[in-house]
């Protein structure tokens, strides 16, 4: 599940007819309550509201329907229902097709909009999905008051001009709010006149909000032309006092909607913060959570941190440009060089969204600017020159959203205002910071398209260093649009065959080697991404390339999550990688508190030679077959949910069900204890199969889906419509879960009871030797997985071909198999002291080691007994295993060849 699922579906909810009778149940499925216990509800069973046509789901919601205007009323009986109270539930809820209200009775959060506005406030009830919101992210009080007072203002506009709200008219609006918020930094920060803007609309409009719109747009005017302009002698005298501003922000014609008095009071409240505290690096974030109004209440989540970005930006170059301050710390003409080396310098990001990457390196170059300035004044009377030596031109950014570009350059400005006047603090030398300067270089197309070449890697300066730092969008190859794909296939036109199954960010990577190989300057390259671009199919696909052209990684941060992002959505682990077009004596790894140097990062992100781990048909070590679990092709009629077996069970005999029906299990199923059951009936008991009415009509369901299926293979099955595509089983049959939590510490995989099929969302190893369960539990397993499969969102994705193939195993003797054999019955042996946990509850790692000991203890010692056979002792951490693995692989492999 992940956060983007969950708002699609409620967005689908809120827009669709009401439907009473459904509408709860849509809900709970939208957040993956699950379909056993959804049709348990609408049949009456486990459902403990004591009140008429109420639905309670225990420890989460409580819901009744009201009559048309009687919300309020339904939630005064919820709340006071005593099912509410013993039921322990989370959320009373209540609508009458129009209004929706809801209440947290833990913490008293209440929600209440209209039904089609459901949408815009999902996260609200992301717990019921057992996804909870980190709210430690890096917002200052200043940043959250100003975007709850814009978001009124915003919202005020949008009712009072309706027509603004269409498509062809948002740009206008979106423009106008970030006229409206330079305006009130700008006179904050002795840009322009202090107050200037706040009082003259409270002189002219407060009491008379009717003349807001011709007030603000002379205004805006006055900012757009210079006093030597016709346009702006013609203005009244009250715009006269305002600078000339320009820069493209404020350009031609101003575009301002109607005003009431609302609107006006909510600009004033805005005005009395104090702005020049807004933080510029959060400042495009807060615009975009004003103006979508889809993603508010989500600052936090979509904010990147600056602890984050300097985990990019340090290692690219503002690490080498510090330990340069440092060399030439008593050196007049050395100081000096790097103070022009500081103009030479350009940073790219081609995927820029509100500028966050450009401000924080803008920020961080102009503190090393003035920390040489202040050098400089201690050693010598250096003259300050009147602009910075960095400067805005050197800043490119490329995004795609129009607004999120237009608010990158306003963010620059902001951060240059703020930089400048904290040189003049420093040297009482004021800068200039009117007429603004344009920003051409934050274009809004598809970077993908662009020739990064001709956009910043041209009219170069000698000695020019550029530096190419982003994130790039995560999406996945299943999560791609029919655009996005053709992206992907332009990024991989002559450098690749195999391409369709990588991640959107692969057109990054791929532009930015060209970028690499094309560009005539130092350049570096540095990005976010996730995991999965070190991982699985990547690796022999992109990576391959990338070592091809001869580049290789200079540093890494291995994977790590991704602050200021919700604790439990999955796909927000990253990684970061640094790639350039000249050498570093030094290669770096990071971890969470430490550095370490290596002489090569493989593309794994691990210590060691570029060893590439592709898929293998059948394993390399002396490993049993593990193949995919049982595919159905039977459109679900030969598949039994928990409630069609109970049913089933009941209105037949015993002798019946047991012969023809079997537990059905794959990975949720085993991990989470979840029942689901299929018809499993051998060709010499067809006839009697048959004879059963109800198996009958599944049998025919399944024969006229696969006759009516355009797939030839589906087709010719239709002959034995009574039996999956795939039949296999076996008395020992060992069960390995597709999709493993990435939160685990150990895979987690079991045997079988005899009589339980594996479907085709697991694997298996049929007639498997004890053995395999030591090996596949192990922290070694545990490790090359994670890191040579895909990722399944953040999720290990796990493969055969990929994982258990490619296993290095060593050649076990007799001894050795028997104790692996004890291992794992003693593993197997420790679950069952905790028979009434499932397993997701035994291998949750806050719980493992203090409330299941026995299995701690067992996998452990089961970990002990496999690195002796490898290593002839313990490991000493998980860099070191992994460096094992991939050099046993390396040489098993070319003992093979």
């Amino acid at each position: 599940m992940n956060v983007e699922e969950i708002e699609q579906s409620v967005c689908e909810i809120a827009k669709k007819q009401f439907q009473p009778e459904t509408f709860i149940y849509e809900v709970m499925e939208a957040y993956f309550a699950p379909p056993s216990l959804i049709k348990q509800l609408q049949t009456g069973n486990q459902n403990f509201s004591d009140l008429e046509a109420g639905v309670l789901w225990r420890r989460n919601l409580h819901f009744k329907k009201a009559n048309e205007g009687q919300v309020y009323k339904e939630i005064e009986n919820l709340e006071k229902s005593e099912s509410s109270k013993k039921y322990k539930v989370k959320y009373i809820i209540s609508t009458d097709g129009n209004e929706f209200y809801s209440k947290d009775l833990i913490n008293g959060t209440v929600v209440s909009c209209l039904l089609n506005e459901l949408g815009t406030q999902f996260r609200n009830f992301l717990p019921l999905a057992g996804i909870y919101t980190d709210q430690k992210f890096e917002e200052s009080p200043i940043d959250i008051q100003a975007t709850e007072r814009l978001t009124k203002f915003y919202d005020c506009i949008l009712q009072d001009n309706p027509d603004w709200r269409l498509d062809e008219n948002r740009d206008k609006l979106n423009h106008f709010i970030t006229q409206i918020i330079f305006c009130l930094f700008a006179e904050d920060t002795e840009v322009i006149e202090e107050n200037l803007f706040s009082d003259t609309i409270r002189i002219y409009c407060a009491d008379d909000s009717s003349k807001a719109k011709t007030v603000i747009e002379n205004i805006f005017v006055a900012m757009a032309f210079s006093n030597e302009d016709s346009d702006r002698k013609t203005l009244p005298n009250y715009s006269s006092k305002f600078p000339h501003v320009n820069g493209t922000l404020f350009r031609g014609s101003p575009h301002i909607p109607r005003m009431t008095r609302g609107s006006v009071r909510y600009l004033l409240d805005a005005s009395m913060l104090d702005w020049k505290e807004i933080n510029p690096d959060i400042f495009g974030s807060m615009i975009q959570a004003i103006v979508n109004q889809d993603r508010r209440g989500e600052l936090g989540m979509h904010y990147t941190s600056v602890t984050n970005i300097v985990k990019v930006l340090n290692p690219l170059f503002l690490d080498d440009l510090e330990s340069e301050i440092k060399k030439a710390w008593n050196s007049k003409n050395y100081l000096i060089s790097i103070l022009k080396r500081l103009t030479k310098i350009r940073v790219f990001d081609p995927a820029c969204g509100s500028g966050n990457f450009l401000v924080i390196a803008y920020r961080k170059l102009r503190e090393i600017e003035i920390e040489i300035l202040r050098r400089l004044a201690d050693i010598d009377q250096h003259r300050l020159e009147s602009s910075s030596y960095v400067k805005l031109s050197n800043f490119y950014g490329i995004e795609i959203t129009d607004f999120a570009a237009e608010t990158a350059g306003l963010s620059l400005w902001i951060a240059e205002f703020q930089m400048n006047k904290l040189l003049e603090d420093e040297f009482c030398k004021p800068v200039p910071s009117l007429p603004l300067k344009s920003i051409n270089n934050i274009i809004n197309q598809n970077a993908v398209r662009v020739d990064w070449v001709k956009f910043c890697g041209g009219q170069l300066l000698p000695d020019t260093e550029i530096y190419v730092v982003g994130n790039p969008p995560f999406i996945g190859s299943n999560f791609q649009n029919k655009e996005q794909k053709e992206d992907l296939a332009l990024a991989a036109a002559g450098k690749l065959t195999k391409y369709k199954n990588l991640d959107y960010v692969s057109c990054w990577i791929l532009k930015s080697v060209e970028f690499l190989k094309e560009t005539d300057a130092k350049v570096g390259v540095s990005f976010v991404t996730t995991n999965s671009i070190c991982q699985g199919i990547h690796v022999p696909i992109l990576w391959k390339y990338i070592y091809q052209e001869n580049f290789s990684i200079n540093f890494a941060y291995p994977s790590f999550k991704w602050r200021n992002l919700a604790t439990h959505v999955a796909g927000i682990t990253v990684i970061i990688f640094g790639l350039s077009n000249y050498k570093t004596s030094k290669k770096y790894i990071f971890g969470e508190s430490s550095i370490k140097y290596v002489t090569n990062i493989s593309p794994y992100l691990i210590e060691g030679p570029n060893i590439i781990i592709d898929q293998s048909s059948k394993p390399i070590s002396n490993l049993p077959t593990m193949t995919y679990g049982n595919k159905a092709v039977d459109g679900g009629n030969l598949i039994l949910d928990s409630i069609e077996f109970e049913e089933f069970a009941k209105t037949h005999p015993m002798s019946i069900v047991e012969k023809f029906s079997r537990r059905l299990l794959g990975s949720q199923e085993f991990i989470k204890g979840f029942h689901r059951y299929c018809l499993w009936i051998h060709d010499q008991d067809l006839a009697e199969a048959m004879s059963v009415p109800f198996i009958r009509n599944r049998i025919e369901k399944t024969k006229n889906m696969r006759l009516k299926s355009k797939d030839k293979g589906a087709q010719a099955l239709a002959t034995r419509s009574h039996q999956f595509r795939d039949f296999f089983y076996s008395e020992k049959s060992l069960i390995i879960p597709r999709v493993f939590s990435e939160n685990r510490i150990y895979l987690q995989v079991g045997f079988l009871k005899p009589d339980c099929i594996i479907s085709d969302r697991a694997f298996a190893i049929y007639n498997a030797p004890t053995w395999c369960i030591a090996v596949l539990s192990s922290r070694l397993h545990y490790l090359w997985a994670s890191t040579v499969c895909g990722r399944l969102r953040s999720d290990i994705n796990y493969s055969n071909t990929l994982a258990w193939n490619t296993f290095p195993i060593p050649e076990l003797c007799v001894d050795n198999v028997k104790k692996l054999d004890k291992s794992a019955e003693a593993i197997l042996l420790a679950r069952e002291h905790y028979f009434d946990k499932v397993i997701s509850e035994l291998y949750d790692p806050n719980r493992m080691q203090n409330e299941f000991p026995k299995l701690w203890d067992a996998h452990l010692e089961n970990d002990l007994l496999i690195e002796n056979i490898y290593n002839g002792e313990p490991f000493y951490d998980d860099p070191e295993r992994l460096q094992y693995l991939f050099d046993r692989y390396l040489m098993i492999t070319k003992a093979n060849l």
